[in-house]
């Protein structure tokens, strides 16, 4: 199981988590945000982008697949 997460800093100084929990064996995704769960998603075995909103920003969570390998990232969205 994988798993990462990262802490937005809002404009006020506000913290928030994010975190992800993939398994690459089954595929299964769920995406957390603060203390809610904001996305459940099955047999996720390629690249796949998840967007969702903290506040007026436009966040990004990307799983990139290369050959045998996940990579995870988040991103704001600022265009």
């Amino acid at each position: 199981m994988n798993c990462f997460n990262w802490t937005y800093i809002g404009d006020r100084a506000e913290k928030t988590r994010v975190g992800l929990y993939h398994s690459a064996d089954s595929g299964n995704v769920m995406l957390y945000c603060g203390q809610n769960v904001i996305v459940i998603d099955f047999y996720v075995h390629d690249s796949k982008k998840y967007t969702f909103f903290i506040g007026d920003e436009l966040c990004e969570v990307t799983i990139e697949r290369k050959g045998n390998s996940y990579y995870y990232s988040m991103e704001i969205n600022t265009q």
